[in-house]
């Protein structure tokens, strides 16, 4: 281990007194000392982020789960997991110096984690979009934006021209910008514009939040660095990308999987009560009225059914019918139409008997064509199948246009989340 205390006791005692060879000492004291900094930095993020790949490895769940947003969930997870285990292996390259860059003011900058920020960042935006059900182009915008962003990090921390870095800088925050701008908008259409950046209540914009907050603060820090306009010492910078790279991956991954682990409880306990509801024989009811409070993610169960519930009071008289699904499909749309009138001739008391009705063959059956003119009672023509002519009743085509205005009942919250 460098000891800096023994190192400048000796170049006492060697009599060097140039400003050259002060200068070089001085530089050389600086640089020892960066890299012992250095190499406990990378011992610590190693340790910490192998700790956290093991937690989440030993809970990998198991992907054949029933329910898709689990499903979901543990998708991310795995991806967590396996982001922390190459993180930590990519600061055992930062040891080395194979990854090193040195700029006109002997700063020497590890493009290694760049490196490492591009192919894992990436990856967590991804997941925002996984967990806010996004349309497959919002999907591609996001990752899309993560990775040119953090290439042209990449390509700033490697360039020595003070100029070109912060041309660089310009236009890797520029699509840090473009970035914040897709998850907001993840978040308004997973939300049928109920919530943004700066309103609501739902998990997912509290994880878009995260993300946001924790990024933002790699670009201010190298703006203020060695690398850009030099307002804090090299050391400072160090602790804080440190600092903020694990706090970022760690509070991004531990809150997915405490909202993974709060829907696993919510569907054991939802579970229990379908059990309960098949002993006590309302297993069927339990399943047509099956809705939950609210959805762990977006918060949309809530609003639909507060909306349903207006519907319905403000009906009056009226039959509530299909509500029909919004282009994005999250929200229900407050459209409602009355029940259709139907004539009178297919209305029947409840104790009128109807003579059975005469089935026509063709329109060679004599016997049925005298029937008819004669008007004993009406006639249905037979299409040729069996029990075609029983399809035309007024009870049949009562039971039709009930079933093309009644369709099945709105569909449960998950339904909200498939692409």
């Amino acid at each position: 281990m460098f000891n800096m205390r023994k190192f400048r006791k000796s170049k006492r005692k060697s009599g060097l007194g140039t400003a050259d060879e002060k200068k070089h000492n001085d530089f050389t004291i600086a640089s020892l000392s960066r890299v012992h900094t250095q190499g406990l930095k990378s011992r610590f993020q190693f340790v910490t982020s192998l700790t956290c790949w093991l937690f989440y490895w030993t809970r990998f769940p198991d992907p054949h789960v029933k329910d898709e947003r689990l499903a979901v969930f543990s998708l991310c997870t795995s991806l967590n997991g396996y982001i922390m285990l190459f993180s930590a292996f990519v600061n055992l390259v930062q040891l080395s110096q194979a990854d090193d860059v040195v700029f006109d003011n002997c700063f020497v900058n590890d493009i290694a984690k760049y490196v490492q920020f591009a192919i894992t960042c990436p990856l967590l935006s991804w997941q925002v979009s996984l967990l806010a059900r996004s349309k497959r182009q919002r999907q591609v915008e996001t990752v899309l934006n993560t990775f040119l962003m953090l290439v042209m990090g990449v390509w700033t921390n490697s360039t020595p021209e003070f100029q070109l870095r912060m041309m660089g800088f310009g236009l890797t925050f520029f699509f840090f910008i473009l970035l914040m701008i897709n998850l907001d908008w993840a978040i308004r259409e997973t939300t049928d514009n109920r919530e943004s950046f700066f309103k609501g209540t739902s998990h997912l914009r509290y994880i878009c939040l995260t993300v946001g907050i924790t990024w933002v603060t790699f670009p201010v820090t190298w703006l203020l660095g060695p690398v850009g306009i030099r307002a804090i010492p090299a050391a400072a910078e160090t602790v804080v990308i440190t600092v903020m790279d694990l706090t970022s991956k760690i509070a991004f991954s531990a809150y997915v999987y405490y909202v993974r682990f709060k829907w696993s409880a919510a569907l054991k306990q939802e579970a229990q009560e379908q059990e309960e509801a098949e002993k006590e024989g309302k297993a069927d009811e339990f399943k047509r009225h099956r809705k939950r409070k609210m959805s762990f993610v977006t918060g949309n169960q809530l609003a639909e059914m507060k909306q349903l519930s207006n519907l319905e009071e403000g009906g009056g008289a009226t039959t509530r019918t299909a509500v029909g699904k919004s282009p994005s499909r999250t929200a229900l749309s407050p459209s409602m139409r009355a029940a259709p009138t139907y004539p009178a001739q297919f209305e029947q008391a409840p104790n009128q008997t109807s003579a059975p009705p005469i089935v026509i063959a063709n329109c060679f059956d004599v016997n049925a064509l005298g029937q008819l003119l004669q008007g004993q009672t009406p006639a249905v023509f037979n299409g040729g199948g069996a029990g075609a002519g029983a399809t035309a009743s007024p009870q049949n085509l009562m039971a039709t246009v009930n079933r093309d205005y009644y369709p099945a009942e709105v569909p449960d919250e998950g339904e909200a989340f498939r692409p």
